[in-house]
This record gives structure tokens, sequence and C-alpha cells, in this order.
């Protein structure tokens, strides 16, 4: 999402992760403010869609928990991110010519600030392993 969002709205990376970010963090607020709104129906139901509900607030965090233990989005590194919330990331890719194909070539890193929160102001059950 931070890719289209660099490329729709023109934006760097540092911005285009602050606009997800409060784009997650303004769906989760909107989730716990639906769920306060909830109708009561029958005991049953009330019962079934407290399930049901609280499946998806696990579903939620467990895949936040899953994106820093898999390697899939920092590598090796998700401990370390999910503790200083700091990402290091590669730059653009150049391209280069070499026959009839093209490499992409990286030099260089930087670093992004996830939200530049701290784990404590993280919508609850985000920080916690």
């Amino acid at each position: 999402m931070v890719t289209v969002v660099m490329h729709q709205d023109n934006l760097d990376v540092q911005a285009a992760v602050d606009f997800v970010w409060a784009k997650c963090k303004d769906a989760h607020e909107r989730f716990m403010e639906n769920k306060k709104k909830l109708a009561s129906w029958d005991e049953k139901t009330d019962k079934d869609v407290t399930v049901y509900v609280d499946g998806l607030m696990d579903w939620m965090v467990g895949n936040v928990h899953w994106s820093y233990q898999s390697e899939r989005y920092f590598g090796k590194s998700g401990s370390e991110v999910r503790e200083t919330r700091v990402v290091k990331i590669l730059p653009k890719r150049k391209t280069v010519a070499v026959s009839a194909s093209t490499v992409p070539m990286v030099t260089g890193a930087s670093e992004v600030v996830m939200g530049g929160l701290e784990s404590t102001q993280l919508p609850a059950g985000f920080a916690q392993a």
C-alpha cells in the first residue's frame, strides 16, 4: 500500500508510511467504535456475534504479529523493527542495460519510521507478542 500511495499522491516514502499508518489507525478506531454500537438480539445470537467479532480482532492482531515474526516484510529484523519502529529500506532501483536484458541496481540504504510512534502508543493488542 505504501508504494501505491507514493506513486498515486507523489509522496516520499516517510510521508506514505505516515499516511498508511493513519489509515490503519482510523480503521482500527472505527472498528472499536462500531463494536460498541452492535445491536443486541437474543442471548445465543449475541454470543455468536461476540465470538465472530472477537475472531475478527484476533485475525487483525495475528496478522500484525505474523508480519513481524515471519521474514516476509522485515527479513530477519522483525523483532528489531517491532522494538524500534524503524525499517531499513533500500533506495529506488536504477535500471541498467546488460545485453538484451535489464538488471535493477540498488545502492545505499535508508530508514523509515513506522508511524513515529512508540509501541505503547499502538492500538490495543498490536504491540504485544
